[in-house]
Protein backbone atom coordinates (compact mmCIF):
# COMPACT_ATOMS: atom_id res chain seq x y z
CA UNK A 1 0.00 0.00 0.00
CA UNK A 2 1.05 3.62 -0.40
CA UNK A 3 2.58 5.36 2.45
CA UNK A 4 3.92 1.94 4.06
CA UNK A 5 7.74 2.40 3.45
CA UNK A 6 7.83 1.37 0.51
CA UNK A 7 10.30 4.49 -1.21
CA UNK A 8 12.47 3.26 1.73
CA UNK A 9 12.78 -0.25 1.13
CA UNK A 10 13.07 0.35 -2.84
CA UNK A 11 15.99 2.94 -1.71
CA UNK A 12 18.00 0.35 0.35
CA UNK A 13 17.74 -2.28 -2.78
CA UNK A 14 18.64 0.30 -4.94
CA UNK A 15 21.75 1.49 -3.28
CA UNK A 16 22.54 -2.05 -3.03
CA UNK A 17 23.00 -2.62 -6.34
CA UNK A 18 18.96 -4.36 -7.57
CA UNK A 19 18.22 -3.20 -11.12
CA UNK A 20 15.06 -0.99 -9.94
CA UNK A 21 14.86 0.64 -13.35
CA UNK A 22 16.64 3.36 -15.85
CA UNK A 23 13.39 6.06 -15.51
CA UNK A 24 12.55 6.26 -11.62
CA UNK A 25 10.60 8.83 -10.48
CA UNK A 26 12.88 11.16 -8.01
CA UNK A 27 11.41 13.04 -5.10
CA UNK A 28 8.07 15.67 -4.85
CA UNK A 29 6.00 16.75 -2.66
CA UNK A 30 4.98 13.43 -1.54
CA UNK A 31 8.40 12.01 -0.71
CA UNK A 32 11.38 14.42 -0.97
CA UNK A 33 13.73 11.89 -1.04
CA UNK A 34 12.85 9.92 -4.43
CA UNK A 35 10.12 7.38 -5.20
CA UNK A 36 12.52 4.84 -6.69
CA UNK A 37 9.65 3.89 -8.50
CA UNK A 38 9.68 2.93 -12.45
CA UNK A 39 7.74 4.90 -14.40
CA UNK A 40 6.99 2.03 -17.11
CA UNK A 41 5.21 0.15 -14.32
CA UNK A 42 3.51 3.05 -12.77
CA UNK A 43 2.39 4.46 -15.98
CA UNK A 44 1.12 1.24 -17.00
CA UNK A 45 -0.57 -0.41 -13.42
CA UNK A 46 -2.27 2.83 -13.20
CA UNK A 47 -3.89 2.68 -16.91
CA UNK A 48 -5.47 -0.62 -15.85
CA UNK A 49 -6.77 0.92 -12.77
CA UNK A 50 -8.43 3.98 -14.94
CA UNK A 51 -9.60 1.24 -17.28
CA UNK A 52 -11.55 -0.32 -14.85
CA UNK A 53 -13.01 2.54 -13.53
CA UNK A 54 -11.33 3.78 -10.95
CA UNK A 55 -8.16 6.21 -9.98
CA UNK A 56 -6.84 6.01 -6.36
CA UNK A 57 -9.77 5.18 -4.03
CA UNK A 58 -11.08 1.50 -4.72
CA UNK A 59 -13.71 -0.23 -2.57
CA UNK A 60 -12.74 -3.11 -0.49
CA UNK A 61 -14.24 -6.03 -3.01
CA UNK A 62 -12.87 -4.13 -6.16
CA UNK A 63 -11.17 -7.08 -8.63
CA UNK A 64 -9.42 -5.45 -11.16
CA UNK A 65 -9.36 -7.46 -14.81
CA UNK A 66 -7.01 -7.05 -17.59
CA UNK A 67 -7.13 -8.14 -21.25
CA UNK A 68 -5.57 -10.01 -23.84
CA UNK A 69 -3.96 -6.66 -24.76
CA UNK A 70 -3.04 -5.66 -21.21
CA UNK A 71 -1.08 -9.00 -20.73
CA UNK A 72 0.75 -8.61 -23.91
CA UNK A 73 2.14 -4.95 -22.79
CA UNK A 74 3.27 -7.00 -19.44
CA UNK A 75 4.97 -9.00 -21.50
CA UNK A 76 6.44 -6.44 -23.51
CA UNK A 77 7.35 -4.67 -20.52
CA UNK A 78 9.39 -7.39 -18.80
CA UNK A 79 11.31 -7.65 -21.75
CA UNK A 80 12.60 -4.52 -21.93
CA UNK A 81 13.38 -4.19 -18.37
CA UNK A 82 14.44 -8.17 -17.66
CA UNK A 83 18.04 -7.97 -16.44
CA UNK A 84 20.49 -11.06 -17.78
CA UNK A 85 23.49 -10.03 -15.45
CA UNK A 86 21.63 -8.85 -12.19
CA UNK A 87 18.85 -8.80 -9.83
CA UNK A 88 16.05 -6.43 -10.91
CA UNK A 89 12.85 -5.22 -9.71
CA UNK A 90 10.70 -2.71 -9.78
CA UNK A 91 8.74 -0.38 -7.11
CA UNK A 92 5.15 0.25 -7.22
CA UNK A 93 2.82 -0.36 -4.35
CA UNK A 94 -0.30 -0.78 -7.55
CA UNK A 95 1.51 -4.06 -8.25
CA UNK A 96 -0.31 -5.85 -5.22
CA UNK A 97 -3.48 -5.54 -7.28
CA UNK A 98 -2.16 -7.59 -9.82
CA UNK A 99 0.30 -9.85 -8.21
CA UNK A 100 -1.73 -13.30 -9.81
CA UNK A 101 -0.57 -11.72 -13.39
CA UNK A 102 2.65 -10.97 -12.47
CA UNK A 103 3.42 -13.91 -11.13
CA UNK A 104 2.35 -15.57 -13.89
CA UNK A 105 4.82 -13.81 -16.11
CA UNK A 106 7.17 -14.25 -13.41
CA UNK A 107 6.85 -17.33 -11.72
CA UNK A 108 10.18 -17.21 -9.74
CA UNK A 109 9.39 -13.88 -8.76
CA UNK A 110 9.93 -13.00 -4.74
CA UNK A 111 7.20 -10.44 -3.66
CA UNK A 112 8.27 -7.94 -0.87
CA UNK A 113 5.24 -6.41 0.71
CA UNK A 114 5.61 -3.43 3.19
CA UNK A 115 3.20 -3.72 5.84
CA UNK A 116 2.21 -0.32 7.85
CA UNK A 117 -0.54 -0.17 10.65
CA UNK A 118 -3.56 1.51 8.79
CA UNK A 119 -4.22 4.49 11.13
CA UNK A 120 -0.71 5.69 10.13
CA UNK A 121 -0.94 5.23 5.99
CA UNK A 122 -4.48 7.27 6.33
CA UNK A 123 -2.25 9.90 8.10
CA UNK A 124 0.42 10.03 6.21
CA UNK A 125 -2.02 10.42 3.32
CA UNK A 126 -3.74 13.28 4.48
CA UNK A 127 -0.33 15.10 4.91
CA UNK A 128 0.29 14.31 1.30
CA UNK A 129 -2.46 15.33 -0.01
CA UNK A 130 -2.19 18.75 1.99
CA UNK A 131 1.33 19.07 0.30
CA UNK A 132 0.48 18.67 -3.11
CA UNK A 133 -2.82 21.01 -2.95
CA UNK A 134 -1.79 23.79 -0.71
CA UNK A 135 -1.02 26.14 -3.38
CA UNK A 136 -4.60 25.09 -5.13
CA UNK A 137 -7.41 27.44 -6.06
CA UNK A 138 -9.53 27.74 -2.90
CA UNK A 139 -6.52 26.49 -1.24
CA UNK A 140 -8.25 27.12 1.81
CA UNK A 141 -10.52 24.61 1.72
CA UNK A 142 -8.09 21.44 1.63
CA UNK A 143 -7.54 21.34 5.07
CA UNK A 144 -11.02 20.89 5.72
CA UNK A 145 -11.77 18.23 3.41
CA UNK A 146 -8.06 16.36 4.18
CA UNK A 147 -8.84 16.64 7.35
CA UNK A 148 -8.42 13.76 9.81
CA UNK A 149 -12.42 14.02 11.35
CA UNK A 150 -13.43 14.15 7.71
CA UNK A 151 -15.07 10.99 7.68
CA UNK A 152 -16.17 11.50 3.49
CA UNK A 153 -12.18 10.82 2.83
CA UNK A 154 -11.31 8.75 5.62
CA UNK A 155 -13.60 6.01 5.10
CA UNK A 156 -12.68 5.75 1.41
CA UNK A 157 -8.76 5.78 2.62
CA UNK A 158 -9.63 3.16 4.85
CA UNK A 159 -11.80 0.71 2.35
CA UNK A 160 -8.48 1.90 0.12
CA UNK A 161 -5.85 0.03 2.15
CA UNK A 162 -8.39 -2.85 2.82
CA UNK A 163 -8.64 -3.49 -0.83
CA UNK A 164 -5.19 -3.28 -1.22
CA UNK A 165 -4.04 -5.77 1.49
CA UNK A 166 -6.76 -8.05 1.03
CA UNK A 167 -4.82 -8.78 -2.04
CA UNK A 168 -1.34 -9.16 -1.06
CA UNK A 169 -3.03 -10.98 2.03
CA UNK A 170 -4.79 -13.80 -0.46
CA UNK A 171 -1.37 -13.86 -2.51
CA UNK A 172 0.79 -14.75 0.56
CA UNK A 173 -1.26 -17.47 1.82
CA UNK A 174 -1.12 -18.82 -2.23
CA UNK A 175 2.79 -18.56 -1.92
CA UNK A 176 4.27 -17.77 1.37
CA UNK A 177 7.70 -18.68 0.03
CA UNK A 178 7.26 -16.14 -2.72
CA UNK A 179 6.49 -13.46 -0.09
CA UNK A 180 8.14 -11.76 2.25
CA UNK A 181 5.92 -9.09 4.38
CA UNK A 182 8.04 -6.81 6.24
CA UNK A 183 6.97 -4.77 8.66
CA UNK A 184 7.75 -0.37 7.86
CA UNK A 185 8.54 0.45 11.74
CA UNK A 186 10.54 -2.44 12.36
CA UNK A 187 12.63 -2.40 9.16
CA UNK A 188 15.33 -0.35 10.49
CA UNK A 189 15.41 -2.30 13.80
CA UNK A 190 14.94 -5.81 12.20
CA UNK A 191 17.83 -5.14 9.45
CA UNK A 192 19.90 -7.44 10.31
CA UNK A 193 17.15 -10.58 10.05
CA UNK A 194 15.77 -9.24 7.42
CA UNK A 195 19.01 -8.49 5.98
CA UNK A 196 19.29 -12.36 5.69
CA UNK A 197 16.28 -13.12 4.47
CA UNK A 198 16.28 -11.06 1.70
CA UNK A 199 19.79 -12.74 1.11
CA UNK A 200 18.74 -16.65 1.85
CA UNK A 201 16.05 -15.28 -1.69
CA UNK A 202 19.18 -14.00 -3.69
CA UNK A 203 18.62 -10.26 -2.84
CA UNK A 204 21.60 -8.38 -1.33
CA UNK A 205 20.96 -6.29 0.83
CA UNK A 206 23.57 -5.16 2.86
CA UNK A 207 22.85 -3.66 6.31
CA UNK A 208 25.23 -0.86 6.16
CA UNK A 209 23.65 0.43 3.35
CA UNK A 210 20.23 1.13 4.91
CA UNK A 211 22.11 3.44 7.44
CA UNK A 212 22.11 6.29 5.86
CA UNK A 213 18.50 6.00 4.15
CA UNK A 214 16.46 5.84 7.60
CA UNK A 215 15.42 8.90 9.58
CA UNK A 216 13.40 8.17 12.63
CA UNK A 217 11.23 11.34 12.07
CA UNK A 218 9.51 9.92 9.45
CA UNK A 219 8.15 7.34 11.64
CA UNK A 220 6.90 9.23 14.25
CA UNK A 221 3.19 8.48 15.14
CA UNK A 222 0.69 10.48 14.41
CA UNK A 223 -1.83 9.56 17.17
CA UNK A 224 -5.00 12.43 16.32
CA UNK A 225 -8.37 10.38 15.85
CA UNK A 226 -9.63 9.53 12.88
CA UNK A 227 -13.48 9.83 11.69
CA UNK A 228 -14.19 6.61 10.22
CA UNK A 229 -16.94 4.27 10.58
CA UNK A 230 -16.63 1.53 13.22
CA UNK A 231 -17.70 -1.15 10.50
CA UNK A 232 -14.76 0.17 8.07
CA UNK A 233 -12.53 0.29 11.46
CA UNK A 234 -13.41 -3.18 12.32
CA UNK A 235 -12.43 -4.74 9.15
CA UNK A 236 -8.84 -2.66 8.99
CA UNK A 237 -8.35 -3.80 12.23
CA UNK A 238 -8.45 -7.57 11.67
CA UNK A 239 -7.07 -7.65 8.77
CA UNK A 240 -4.01 -5.96 10.61
CA UNK A 241 -3.91 -8.58 13.18
CA UNK A 242 -3.61 -11.01 10.32
CA UNK A 243 -0.66 -9.35 9.08
CA UNK A 244 0.95 -9.03 12.16
CA UNK A 245 1.18 -12.79 12.46
CA UNK A 246 3.53 -13.21 8.97
CA UNK A 247 5.81 -9.86 10.03
CA UNK A 248 9.49 -10.64 9.91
Amino acid sequence: MHRSGTSLMASWLHVSGVKMGDDLIGPTYGNPRGHYENRDFVDLQQSWIEANGFEFVLPVDAELKLSEADLNKAKNLIERHRSTNSVWGWKDPRSVLFLDTWRQLLPDCVVIIMLRPWRQVIHSLLRRDRRQEASAPKSWLVPLWHHPLNPLIIDKYVQTWICYNRHTLRFQRQHPDQTLILGAERLYSNREEISLKLEANSVSAPVEKLGGLFQSQDWEEDTRNLAVSPNVAAQADELESEFTKLLL
